[in-house]
């Protein structure tokens, strides 16, 4: 397979990653005993894209999926914030390794998290105007990471049993 092919494959398979984290960030969320406090499907999707795809692909996955979903959910105001944010987060994830659930990709929920929770912690105290309201977010965006890393690590499991990741590079043609 030529690298046009190879190529034309990696957009493909972006594209469908970042449709999905848009959707499933926009649509496919729910509230954990706050209203500050929820876990959507969109970040797992992004981290399972950066432990499958090469970087500048897992970026792009975060940062327009990411930004997408705000602008589905009618949080347009927020967007440019996520697709930093969002992009950053896809750095803390590998796609070296054979599986997509590697011991860097368990380690980077850590990063992610700090990321995450500054990222948004910055963006809050812009809007708002001051330092002491994004406190309150602090919270929730804890439990956004802790869940999003929990549904990444059952389905990177899940996925590693039924050789994933290889199948998925060959079906590409980058294995």
């Amino acid at each position: 397979m030529n690298n046009a092919h190879k190529h034309t494959r990696l957009i493909v398979i972006t594209a469908l990653f970042t449709a999905i984290t848009a959707v499933c960030t926009a649509f496919l969320s729910f509230r954990v005993l706050t209203n500050e406090g929820y876990i959507h499907f969109g970040d797992a999707i992004i981290m399972l894209s950066a432990a499958l795809l090469p970087t500048p692909y897992a970026v792009f996955v975060g940062a327009i999926g990411g930004g997408v979903a705000d602008l589905l959910a009618g949080a347009p105001l927020w967007a440019p914030f996520t697709l930093v944010i969002k992009a950053v987060v896809a750095l803390c994830y590998s796609s070296k390794g054979e599986k997509l659930f590697t011991i860097r990709n368990a380690v980077g929920f850590f990063p992610m998290t700090v990321i995450t929770i500054g990222g948004y912690y910055l963006a809050e105290a812009l809007l708002y105007g001051n330092w002491q309201t994004p406190v309150f977010a602090i919270y929730g965006n804890v439990i956004q990471s802790v869940g999003s890393v929990i549904i990444f690590s059952v389905f990177a499991l899940a996925l590693d049993k039924v050789n994933f990741k290889n199948k998925t590079l060959k079906l590409i043609g980058v294995r």
